[in-house]
């Protein structure tokens, strides 16, 4: 159950207990370390990762930008929940079987391994499917971004400083 694998991730110290939640301690694990984190992170990627930032660069309207940013905000708070749930749950896993983890393994693998070993074929291939098309999705959408980007830009500049007309001078005030 769900409440059994908290148990036991908070037994072995991979869950914070409740005391600890919200420490203003911040060299301790807490939710306030989490979240102060989390929103560094995004702040990060939202004013320089290239592809963000001309999404919203190419929203039409200024109110649609930000309400494409915050909607980004409120979708990746259950995000953060369920990755941080993903890998509760491999913990406890392979800690109660310890035999089906090789130790030498990369941290990284864990989840590839785990699809491979302990899913049913069919689900597993699904899981594989799932997370190809999430890839491919991510890498359009930011190549979408990247080939809108300078045609807006090219049309929000000739909006603001048309080409002159023929035998008249620029007006650059």
């Amino acid at each position: 159950s769900l409440g059994a694998m908290f148990t036991v991730a908070q037994e072995h110290g991979n869950f914070l207990g409740f005391t600890a939640w919200w420490s203003p301690d911040l060299t301790q694990a807490s939710v306030l370390v989490i979240v102060l984190g989390t929103a560094c992170n995004s702040l990060l990627s939202y004013t320089a990762s290239q592809d963000v930032v001309q999404r919203y660069l190419t929203t039409p309207t200024e109110k649609l930008a930000r309400r494409a940013i915050w909607l980004n905000v409120w979708i990746s708070v259950p995000g953060s929940v369920i990755f941080y749930a993903v890998g509760t749950a491999f913990f406890v896993f392979y800690r109660q079987q310890p035999e089906r983890l090789d130790p030498t393994i990369a941290t990284d693998a864990i989840f590839p391994l785990f699809i491979l070993r302990e899913l049913p074929a069919g689900v597993a291939g699904l899981v594989i499917a799932g997370i190809m098309a999430a890839s491919q999705s991510t890498l359009s959408s930011s190549l979408n971004s990247v080939a809108t980007a300078p045609d807006s830009t090219s049309r929000r500049s000739t909006a603001m400083y048309p080409r002159p007309k023929p035998g008249r001078a620029p007006n650059l005030h």
